[in-house]
C-alpha cells in the first residue's frame, strides 16, 4: 500500500507543477511595446501622450497600468521612463513574454552643477522622488530631498562630514505592495548669488508581469537606480538619491543581464552623502536568472499584482490670472511653462482628481525662485 501511494503521489507532482499558472491580467489594448526602427545607440524617452511614437495613444484611462501583448527592449537602445512624463508608478502587463536585449531606464537623474543658475530639482524615475534643490548663503538655502526618506540638505550647524548633504533612502516592504520608489538626496549650498549643486533624485518603481517568460539578457538590464550626487570635493557635496523598486512576475524569469537598483555611485569623501539601496523583487516557478542584481533581491512565486484599481490622486495648474498652462508642463525655470507680467497677487485655477471613496486634504509647497517657500492648502 505504500508503494502504491508513493508512486501516486510521484505521478501527480508533476501534474501540479505544469498546472501553476499565473496571469497578471493584460486585456493587451496597448498592443506590442517594441521599437522597430530604433538604432543602436538610440535613446528614447518613454511618453504615452506621444502620438508620433505611439500614434493611437498607450493607457488611455491615464492610471500608469499598461496591457501589451508583449515587450521587447532591442540591444543597444535605452527606453527611458521618467516622472515627469509618467508620474507615479508604472506597472507593465503582458500576454506574451517580455525580451530585455537593451536598457529599461527609471533611474533618478543626476543632481544639477552649481553656478549662477536657477534653483532646479532632479527628476525622479516614476514613482520616485525629486532630488533637493542647492542653495545659496542669501536668501535660498538649499531643500532637503523629496519622498519619506529624503536626505536632508547641507546644515553650516554641523562642521566636517557631518555639514554635508544626506543621501535619500527608500520606504517599501519586502512585497513591494504598494510599489514605491527612492527618495531624494539633500542640496548642497554656495556663496550667493551662485546656487549649491542639487541632490540626485530617487529611482523609480515598476512592476513587470507576463504570464509567460521574462528574458533579461546579457548586456541588456532593468535599472532603477538613485540618481548621482554633484561633489566638488571633500565636505562639498549633495546627496545621492535613493534607490528604486523593481518588481518581476512571470512563470520563467531568466537570462544573464543586470537588474539594479543601487545609487549609480557613492562618495568617496564623506559616507553621509550616500544614498541606500533599493529592492528588487523577483516571483516566479521557474527561477533562472544568472545575472548580476544590486540590491535587495527578494524571490518568491506570483500571486497577484496588486495592481491599483482606482488610479492615482491628481493636483493639475490649469491657469494662472487666466493664462493656460501647458497640459504637459516641464517644471522648468528655463522655459516657463506660463508667463504672468503683473505687479499683484494672481488667482490660479487647479484641477484636482481623488481617489474613490476617499476623503483627503491636499497642500501644495511652492517654491519660487526669489521668494520664501510657503505651503498652501488646495480646496
Amino acid at each position: 500500500m505504500t508503494n502504491k501511494l508513493y508512486r501516486l503521489w510521484a505521478l501527480l507532482l508533476p501534474a501540479c507543477l505544469a498546472a501553476q499558472v499565473f496571469n497578471p491580467g493584460s486585456n493587451g489594448s496597448d498592443g506590442d511595446l517594441t521599437f522597430p526602427t530604433a538604432k543602436v545607440g538610440d535613446v528614447i524617452i518613454f511618453d504615452p501622450r506621444d502620438t508620433t511614437m505611439f500614434p493611437g495613444g498607450l493607457d488611455l484611462d491615464n492610471d500608469n497600468v499598461y496591457h501589451f501583448k508583449t515587450i521587447t527592449i532591442p540591444a543597444g537602445v535605452r527606453v527611458v521612463l521618467r516622472a515627469d512624463k509618467l508620474g507615479g508608478p508604472v506597472y507593465f502587463l503582458a500576454q506574451g513574454n517580455v525580451t530585455i536585449n537593451g536598457h529599461l531606464d527609471a533611474d533618478g537623474n543626476g543632481g544639477a552643477a552649481n553656478g549662477f543658475v536657477p534653483q532646479t530639482f532632479a527628476v525622479p524615475g516614476p514613482g520616485g522622488f525629486y532630488g533637493g534643490g542647492g542653495g545659496d548663503t542669501g536668501s535660498r538655502p538649499p531643500t532637503a530631498g523629496f519622498g519619506p526618506t529624503g536626505g536632508a540638505a547641507w546644515d553650516k550647524t554641523r562642521g566636517g562630514c557631518e555639514a554635508v548633504a544626506r543621501g535619500g533612502g527608500i520606504t517599501v516592504n519586502d512585497f513591494l505592495v504598494p510599489l514605491i520608489g527612492g527618495s531624494g538626496g539633500g542640496g548642497f549650498v554656495d556663496s550667493a548669488p551662485s546656487i549649491g549643486q542639487g541632490g540626485g533624485a530617487g529611482g523609480g518603481a515598476i512592476l513587470i508581469a507576463t504570464p509567460g517568460t521574462i528574458a533579461i539578457n546579457s548586456p541588456g538590464l532593468i535599472s532603477a537606480r538613485g540618481g548621482n550626487q554633484y561633489s566638488r570635493g571633500q565636505n562639498n557635496s549633495s546627496g545621492f538619491g535613493g534607490g528604486g523598486s523593481i518588481r518581476l512576475l512571470a512563470n520563467r524569469i531568466q537570462g544573464n543581464g543586470s537588474v539594479l537598483t543601487n545609487p549609480v555611485g557613492t562618495d568617496s569623501w564623506c559616507g553621509q552623502a550616500n544614498g541606500g539601496a533599493g529592492k528588487i523583487r523577483f516571483e516566479a516557478f521557474q527561477q533562472a536568472f544568472g545575472g548580476t542584481v544590486t540590491g535587495t533581491l527578494l524571490p518568491g512565486s506570483p500571486f497577484d499584482t496588486f495592481v491599483p484599481t482606482t488610479g492615482s490622486s491628481l493636483l493639475r495648474v490649469v491657469s494662472v490670472a487666466g493664462v493656460a498652462v501647458n497640459p504637459n508642463p516641464t517644471g522648468s525655470f528655463q522655459l516657463p511653462d506660463v508667463t504672468v507680467n503683473r505687479g499683484v497677487p494672481a488667482a490660479g485655477r487647479r484641477r484636482t482628481h481623488h481617489q474613490r471613496h476617499r476623503q483627503r486634504q491636499i497642500h501644495q509647497r511652492l517654491l519660487p525662485r526669489l521668494h520664501p517657500r510657503q505651503l498652501h492648502p488646495v480646496s
